[in-house]
């Protein structure tokens, strides 16, 4: 069984799936017991952190946890969160808005292989929030595009106490980035999915290159 407090205190970081509020209330409040008034950088991480609440973003700012959401759930199913969990709740999954305005450190994913491993069209979803249906499943939690990109990056690099080496185009920061065929800031939003990857640096060496013949 897990021991948050041994993890913690050993700074072993800890991720756990936590998708409906009743279990991402479980992980706060074992946090909360395991570093008690302790100032610790844990950096806890909520993967998926689907239903949380206001209150329960609130307690994370507090505690230092970093909600994952698994912001492609509007689009493969947002319609059916809307007949099972109501308009309401459904239209607050993945409150990347919410996180935003507290400040909240978050990341998003995928959860390959659930889904396929496609960062654009992730950051898409988190910017557009449009279910298969095309209903705009909680516009006033979408993500602007700025947002997503920096949960995809220096979120990432964050969460996982790589800051310092990774997440941004930094002299002395690990030479890991892609070349993209048009900038995902400017471009309408509708179309961040249809972007392509001309090229890809993984440590300072081209691993993939587009050759221009499609």
């Amino acid at each position: 069984m897990l021991d948050l407090t041994q993890c913690i205190a050993a700074k072993t970081p800890v991720l756990a799936h936590a998708n409906g509020d009743a279990a991402i209330q479980l992980l706060i409040d074992s946090v909360g017991s395991a570093i008690g008034e302790a100032k610790v950088d844990h950096r806890t991480v909520i993967i998926h952190a689907q239903l949380m609440t206001e209150m329960q973003l609130d307690q994370a700012k507090a505690l230092g946890l970093v909600p994952s959401f698994y912001a492609v759930h509007p689009y493969f199913w947002g319609d059916w969160h809307r007949k099972i969990f109501g308009e309401f709740r459904a239209s607050r999954i993945s409150p990347i808005h919410s996180a935003v305005v507290r400040k909240l450190p978050f990341t998003i994913h995928n959860d390959a292989p659930v889904v396929p491993p496609m960062a654009l069209r992730l950051m898409s979803i988190a910017v557009n929030r449009t279910t298969r249906s095309g209903h705009v499943l909680g516009p006033d939690q979408r993500a602007t595009p700025y947002e997503a990109l920096y949960a995809m990056t220096m979120g990432g690099a964050y969460q996982y106490f790589e800051e310092g080496s990774k997440g941004s185009i930094t002299p002395g920061k690990r030479a890991d980035l892609v070349i993209l065929d048009t900038d995902p800031l400017q471009i309408d939003p509708a179309r961040i999915a249809e972007i392509r990857v001309l090229e890809t640096i993984a440590r300072g060496k081209t691993v993939f290159r587009r050759d221009g013949s499609e």
